[in-house]
């Protein structure tokens, strides 16, 4: 594994089966904290992982909106190396941590596209670049996993109304979501079943909509799985009284059960290693 060393990567479950819904270049910090509290920190792993392969001297460690839980990632890594937290909205070589160091770091951490992209300096990043492109872009990341063998539900790529009335013409979409192709957080998510989610302004994706298998928390819920240098570590759920389970829009997250982490552990591993090698590709010819 050369780019994607730290990933999140969520799933459907149904009819039995994990469906890929999107990758995370950089998975939340609430799901690292419920891990770490169940004796599995996949933190630990990643931080011996980094001082074993680079020796990095001063790292830092990215964030765009903090919260409580986000102290456990400088906490944990702190035992391997030395590390900042540092806002994203930054320009010039020198970062500036939330206690006021001012340093030029060795490794970058957390890497966000908004940083990366104003960040010219020759500073190696994890995740990289291209990692980050893929797993950003919903409608590229799921033909690349799902041409990898990992079961994704039926997706299209629309450009605008016009567009997107004709691929739900054409599928016989009856029950579909819309999703901004680069949408975060869940973020301007429409279910058919809510009612017209037209015009479909923008480039979206579409997807068929799977039923959900039950859950006792709640009717809507997904998982999210924690991958370390793409080896699987734990995995959590997201669940709400809404289609929309993102914990921005009011969704709640517990440990998955060991089921349901032996469902995706396979597929996210397999998904991981799909990106890794597309964003190889890419760096290659760069």
């Amino acid at each position: 594994m050369k780019h994607f060393l730290m990933a999140g990567v969520d799933f459907i479950i149904s009819r039995g089966e994990p469906y890929f819904l999107e990758a995370n270049s950089s998975p939340g910090s609430v799901a690292m904290k419920l891990l770490a509290d169940d004796g599995r920190n996949p933190l630990e792993k990643f931080g011996r992982l980094l001082k074993r392969r680079f020796r990095p001297r001063r790292v830092a460690s990215l964030y765009s909106t903090k919260d409580a839980a986000d102290s456990i990632r400088v906490s944990t890594l702190s035992r391997f190396f030395e590390v900042h937290a540092c806002p994203v909205d930054q320009r010039g070589e020198e970062l500036v941590s939330d206690e006021g160091v001012r340093f030029k770091p060795d490794l970058i951490i957390f890497n966000r596209l908004k940083f990366s992209q104003h960040y010219p300096y020759r500073v190696r990043r994890i995740n990289s670049d291209s990692v980050i492109r893929i797993t950003l872009d919903k409608h590229l990341s799921t033909v690349v996993v799902g041409n990898a063998g990992v079961p994704v539900p039926e997706t299209y790529l629309s450009l605008g109304s016009a567009m997107a009335r004709d691929i739900v013409e054409r599928a016989g979409l009856v029950d579909y979501v819309v999703k901004g192709n680069f949408g975060q957080a869940g973020a301007g998510i429409k279910f058919s079943s809510e009612g017209d989610v037209h015009p479909v302004r923008g480039v979206k994706i579409i997807q068929r909509h799977l039923p959900v298998d039950p859950h006792p928390r709640a009717h809507y819920w997904d998982v999210r799985a924690i991958l370390v240098n793409g080896k699987f570590q734990g995995a959590t759920v997201r669940y709400s009284d809404s289609p929309a389970v993102n914990l921005h829009r009011g969704g709640r997250m517990e440990l998955a059960s060991p089921e349901i982490e032996e469902l995706v552990k396979k597929e996210a591993e397999r998904a991981v290693r799909a990106i890794d090698r597309t964003a190889s590709a890419i760096e290659s010819r760069a």
